[in-house]
């Protein structure tokens, strides 16, 4: 009995599927069609919003989210990068026979950055070569350029600064920057002499002499030194000296020529100029 009924109910679905089956394709096409349909639409919707209705707009938008907050970082960096080298004034000096020294002082504001740059110095006689120089957190320092041949007297010095390049200290690495430097810019100077009466071929010149000491535990390739003479406050020659190394607890006597015209002095200082952020500059332990 069972049997015969599910004989029953299969035999009226086959029916009906054999009746029908041409509407439900039909059905399926169209329903095909209009979802097909539906998604072109969407699409050529999609790109008329996109590039013609709304693109400005959009595009505004984009814009001010790639650019939000740069006014506040530019604001930032600003505030945080160095600010300026100053510059005391410009000094030439003669040296005779067409040679003169050029002298200012530079001073680093930024208590936590040190720079490196390129110098020059420019004057009615031109401009001098470029020097490599570069200054310590807070430092106040001599910049020089020396034996600069002019035709005449070079008038309305300037010192100039290309290619300034800022690096903030990296108080990680250093701790407390004012101990960390002193630990390694300790070379007292001491027996620091001029003399303008130094006969040499029949030619009098002056002579700086002095003795340096590192009493730091680092030693240094190239150490070099700046002399300058003056009379009261005022620069009146100015000189550099370069050691070939300078190693850890030596002291070393150096004597510096002063060739051409001897000035009149009252002081003599000698200013030792070492990167200590260059770390080619220090000696191996073992040397």
């Amino acid at each position: 009995m069972e049997e015969e009924k599910e004989e029953a109910r299969q035999y009226t679905l086959s029916l009906w599927w054999v009746e029908n089956r041409a509407r439900l394709k039909t059905i399926g096409l169209v329903s095909f069609g209009v979802v097909d349909g539906l998604l072109l639409l969407f699409a050529l919707w999609t790109f008329t919003d996109s590039f013609l209705v709304s693109y400005g707009r959009e595009r505004d938008a984009v814009v001010a989210m790639a650019t939000r907050g740069q006014d506040d970082l530019y604001a930032f960096s600003r505030g945080t990068a160095g600010n300026p080298i100053a510059f005391t004034g410009t000094t030439v000096i003669a040296e005779g026979d067409g040679r003169y020294d050029f002298y200012t002082l530079a001073t680093n504001p930024n208590g936590d950055w040190y720079g490196e740059f390129d110098y020059f110095f420019r004057s009615s006689a031109g401009e001098t070569p470029r020097q490599r120089g570069f200054i310590l957190p807070g430092e106040e320092k001599p910049l020089l350029a020396l034996a600069v041949v002019a035709a005449a007297a070079p008038q309305r010095a300037d010192a100039v600064i290309e290619n300034m390049a800022w690096r903030r200290v990296d108080k990680h690495l250093t701790g407390d920057f004012s101990r960390w430097s002193a630990d390694r810019l300790r070379l007292p100077v001491s027996d620091v002499a001029f003399s303008s009466d130094l006969m040499v071929d029949s030619k009098t010149i002056g002579r700086v002499t002095f003795t340096v000491k590192n009493d730091t535990a680092y030693g240094y390739y190239d150490p070099a030194f700046v002399i300058l003479l003056k009379r009261g406050t005022t620069v009146v020659g100015a000189n550099r000296t370069t050691l070939s190394s300078l190693p850890s607890g030596v002291s070393q006597e150096v004597a510096v020529n002063w060739f051409g015209p001897i000035p009149s002095a009252s002081q003599t200082e000698v200013i030792p100029e070492i990167n200590i952020f260059d770390p080619s500059i220090y000696m191996p332990a073992a040397q």
